[in-house]
């Protein structure tokens, strides 16, 4: 169905530009420009009525904070026979309740200025009877959420203004951005960001930003605003605007504010199928009154239906917190899982890296070391026994264990030698001669025991690494020779 009316309403619009002769640059003068006024100082009483705050009727992005299908419809007797007035159509393609994330809004609103009944005479002062003036603006704008609590939006803009039986008109557009962060709105926009001319007035750039504060659950906010009107021109100026809103009781909403060139005040009546809004400021001809009534299509949602999609949403934060403390908790409890096996991995290999230590088998302790630096590089028991098998098995101590392994074995000392040999066995494992001489010792040992089995198999494992082991061999001849002699 909001399909079926946006392509109606663009349509029409369509329609109301082809149906009308642009007159981009006239040589004749134009009645002034009041309706930027008007768009400075709102469109709307609730807007005027806090000092020209409304982000929605300068900020076409402003419009991402109406969450229903509605029509609004302004009128202010002014002075002098003028007066102003606007209506101002939305319709939201795609929201969620009483939130802008996911939106895309369609609006239009035709606003003016008409004086009716001006008396006019020439350059004699001759009476030329009476004629009309009026300034016009129609506007369509677009927004659409881009993510990050941000809202983009653009609006289309023709401007007409007429003089009697003179008139000129020209297109511009504006452009905004809304940024939405928990109780915080802010607003930035470029009116009339295309240059253009209506007749020999010239429409420039302004720049407009504004940030809006809500206290006590968002039925009370602050906002200020300021304005750089005609940006970068002679005709440039600041204002700036203040305005505050308190709803008291429920429904009813009061406002003030103030500008560069006025005070105002205002209320408003909120109904669930409508709005009336009053405003009032002041002005050097007097006070002047606004007033808006706004409609809505599609039923606003009930206290209570807000009530209990806040309540949803704060149950999936609550779930999506619980959820995420889960997994860190899980994430946890597996990392300290795995602390604890690799602790007793690294444990149980330092106690047989130990074992092999305290009994001189250097190279296979050293091995172990190893394997636990893999796993825990910066463990400082292994780190510490490595460098100790270091000092221990450093190549001027392996030399001079061979030296006294030698010296030992001609002196007939046999038990050094094992002992040396074994040593250095311990630090280097395929050091042939020193199992050689470990092996030659022992069986020394067995012979002078009369345990000459023994020795055959200590000789035996010497000529398994040498076999042309002249000693070895030697010692086997004579070994044999006793045993044939004792008749073993």
């Amino acid at each position: 169905m909001k399909k079926h009316r946006a392509a109606a309403f663009l349509a029409a619009l369509a329609l109301s530009f082809t149906g009308r002769s642009f007159a981009w640059f006239q040589e004749r003068g134009s009645s002034g420009h009041a309706l930027e006024n008007m768009e400075s100082s709102g469109q709307s009483a609730d807007a005027l009525g806090a000092g020209g705050t409304g982000f929605e009727y300068y900020n076409p992005a402003g419009f991402s904070s109406r969450f229903r299908e509605e029509v609004s419809l302004t009128f202010s007797p002014l002075f002098e026979g003028a007066n102003r007035y606007s209506a101002v159509y939305v319709l939201p393609l795609e929201t969620t309740l009483s939130s802008f994330k996911g939106c895309r809004t369609l609006w239009t609103s035709v606003s003016g200025v008409s004086v009716g009944d001006v008396p006019g005479t020439n350059e004699l002062g001759e009476d030329t009877g009476s004629f009309g003036a009026s300034e016009i603006m129609m506007k369509t704008g677009y927004s659409r959420d881009i993510g990050g609590g941000c809202v983009a939006a653009g609006a289309l803009k023709y401007y007409t203004k007429s003089v009697a039986d003179y008139s000129a008109s020209a297109v511009t557009c504006d452009l905004g951005a809304m940024f939405y962060l928990d109780d915080v709105e802010a607003g930035l926009a470029v009116q009339s960001a295309a240059p253009s001319y209506v007749g020999a007035d010239e429409i420039r750039p302004s720049l407009r930003g504004g940030i809006k504060h809500y206290f006590a659950h968002r039925r009370a906010s602050a906002s200020f605003d300021l304005l750089y009107q005609a940006a970068f021109s002679a005709s440039a100026a600041l204002k700036w605007f203040v305005g505050a809103r308190y709803e008291y009781p429920r429904g009813i909403t009061w406002r003030a504010g103030l500008n560069k060139k006025s005070v105002s005040a205002g209320f408003g009546l909120e109904f669930r199928r409508a709005s009336f809004d009053y405003g009032m400021f002041y002005h050097p001809l007097g006070i002047a009154h606004i007033f808006t009534v706004t409609t809505r299509f599609s039923v606003e949602p009930t206290a209570a239906e807000l009530r209990a999609e806040e309540e949803l949403r704060n149950l999936e934060y609550e779930r999506a917190a619980i959820s995420r403390s889960a997994a860190l908790e899980r994430k946890f409890l597996s990392d300290e899982r795995d602390r604890l096996a690799r602790e007793r991995k690294i444990s149980s290999i330092y106690l047989s890296a130990a074992r092999d230590f305290g009994e001189k088998k250097y190279a296979r302790a050293e091995a172990k070391l190893g394997q636990i630096l893999k796993i825990d590089p910066r463990n400082e028991d292994a780190r510490r026994m490595l460098a100790e098998i270091k000092a221990i098995t450093s190549e001027a101590i392996v030399k001079r264990k061979m030296f006294e392994m030698e010296t030992d074995y001609k002196k007939g000392d046999y038990a050094s030698v094992v002992e040396n040999a074994l040593w250095i066995i311990g630090a280097q494992p395929d050091n042939e001669k020193a199992r050689i001489y470990s092996y030659l010792a022992r069986a020394r040992l067995f012979a002078a025991e009369k345990k000459y089995t023994d020795a055959k198999g200590e000789l035996f494992e010497v000529i398994k690494i040498q076999p042309t082991n002249s000693e070895a061999l030697g010692f086997l001849r004579r070994i044999q020779t006793v045993m044939d002699m004792e008749g073993r």
